[in-house]
């Protein structure tokens, strides 16, 4: 990234205008070069560290200001492209997997899409947690008070196909990190598979979410669903608010006698 950039230049002449003339020849997208211009402000702050320099010159370079994208939910068509891929492809194209390992996947797609939960608590999750055809989420954070989300028929059965003892998705040992990173590759091997290859987990949360905002769900409600904030939901799904009025005036118009 910067042989052969500075020329003949020692460390210690590098400057200000430099790093900034280097930012400015990346063509990029900004989140991408705010991460390389990290990157580079990490090995001039060793160097100043280590006595090599007196000063950092990339300190004071300011990276593009990153806006948060619209998020994204998958199709109606996606999904039942996703479910479709994985019963009749998944174990063909993968002959290492077996079908116990396709149940769970499928019973953790079904967990993902219908309670908004995140990856990491997929994985982890127990047995316990699912009673009474309900999952538990977390308690609130500003009552104490348990949050359950209902689960659909064929979640339940998806889950009690697998089998589990004490954990769903795991045996309970290991790294959290390590089996999602697991995970993340399976799912997205079924994405590739129903042609959906730019398809991530995330996705699976924030179509539960976008889903309940077109029902007519206040953005409050999914808020306290998801474990965010008002302010976080509102940025990522500002787009999908606009849905949510439309489906409260036409619940409205349908009560007019």
């Amino acid at each position: 990234m910067l042989k052969g950039r500075f020329g003949n230049k020692t460390l210690r002449e590098v400057s200000v205008d430099d790093i900034r003339s280097l930012r400015e020849s990346w063509k990029i997208s900004a989140l991408t070069m705010q991460k390389r211009l990290e990157t580079v402000k990490a090995f001039f702050k060793f160097c100043s560290a280590s006595g090599w320099l007196e000063k950092s010159p990339a300190a004071s370079v300011k990276g593009p200001e990153v806006k948060p994208g619209v998020t994204l939910p998958f199709s109606d068509e996606e999904i039942e492209r996703i479910f479709d891929a994985l019963e009749r492809q998944y174990l063909a194209k993968h002959p290492a997997s077996n079908e116990l390992t396709k149940k769970k996947i499928k019973a953790f797609l079904l967990v993902m899409l219908y309670s908004g939960i995140r990856i990491s608590d997929c994985v982890f999750l127990r047995k316990e947690r699912v009673q009474d055809g309900k999952l538990f989420i977390r308690n609130s954070h500003k009552t104490g008070v348990p949050i359950w989300v209902p689960l659909p028929a064929k979640v339940l059965e998806a889950l009690d196909e697998i089998g589990a003892a004490n954990f769903y998705f795991t045996t309970g040992a290991g790294k959290v990190k390590t089996w999602t990173t697991e995970w993340e590759e399976r799912l997205k091997k079924v994405f590739v598979l129903a042609k959906v290859p730019e398809g991530h987990s995330h996705m699976l949360r924030d179509t539960f979410s976008v889903n309940l905002l077109r029902r007519g769900r206040t953005i409050e409600d999914v808020a306290a669903l998801l474990g965010n904030t008002v302010s976080v939901c509102e940025k990522h799904y500002s787009p999908w608010v606009g849905s949510r009025q439309q489906a409260l005036e036409e619940a409205v118009k349908a009560a007019w006698i």
